[in-house]
């Protein structure tokens, strides 16, 4: 079939003799030979997708700034370790986290916030804690049985949790169940948690309670060892 049996109505009449795969093949043609209102209909459609992209990214972005303290906001890449913000920022979205081990001031959560960014730009959800606000939200959350449950569920069903300067302080029980918990949970459903932390094994177990130490300190460190790829900022030998 030549494009001349192709009419649209108020069509001009075609080159002769071209194919209809000679015209698919060549766009420009194609849409010469489309009719105005068409070409104008298409013309539409494709803004209206790019409106929704830059919507889409324009949300995500607040997203990112809404969570991210602003210290790390605008962080430069090209003043951080080369080699190890690749190895952070090139982290693909799978089962397996990341700890990122090291002393203070090395980059660990500049590094992270990156990826969140970009982990944030491509449409995960994250849940984000520092330190502190880790320790918060636990106390809080487990004043009553029924809130802690509603908090793990929350926290276990966002595509990515991030804990920066997790392990710093000295734990309660509540903050070791929740640990454990949430480390058992996401393990299960197969989704990723990345932290940032400056302790070893040993300074851990040294943080929890006595009790906690053999019921959830040994498990929960064998967890992130099995779950948690290390990159580690310094020399020193990580967990």
């Amino acid at each position: 079939m030549t494009i001349s049996n192709i009419r649209f109505p108020g069509q001009k009449a075609p080159e002769p003799g071209r194919t209809v795969a000679e015209v698919v093949k060549d766009p420009v043609a194609f849409v010469a030979a489309m009719p105005a209102e068409l070409d104008y209909e298409a013309q539409n459609k494709i803004k209206d997708r790019e409106r929704q992209i830059a919507y889409l990214r324009d949300l995500r972005l607040k997203e990112y700034y809404r969570i991210c303290p602003p210290l790390y906001q605008d962080t430069d890449p090209e003043r951080l370790d080369k080699f190890r913000r690749e190895d952070v920022c090139g982290w693909e979205y799978g089962p397996r986290g990341l700890l990122l081990a090291g002393p203070t001031g090395t980059g660990k959560t500049r590094c992270a916030w990156l990826l969140m960014r970009r982990l944030i730009e491509d449409g995960r959800s994250v849940k984000a804690f520092d330190g502190l606000g880790w320790g918060i939200a636990v106390s809080r959350a487990f004043g009553e049985p029924e809130t802690a449950e509603r908090w793990l569920d929350g926290v276990c069903s966002a595509d990515v949790l991030f804990i920066d300067d997790m392990f710093k302080a000295r734990m309660t029980e509540a903050q070791e169940q929740a640990a454990y918990g949430v480390f058992e949970r996401r393990t299960a459903q197969r989704r990723p948690i990345i932290v940032t932390m400056n302790s070893t094994a040993e300074m851990i177990l040294a943080r929890m309670t006595d009790a906690g130490r053999e019921d959830r300190g040994e498990p929960l460190i064998r967890r992130m060892r099995e779950f948690c790829e290390v990159i580690a900022f310094d020399k020193t030998e990580a967990l």
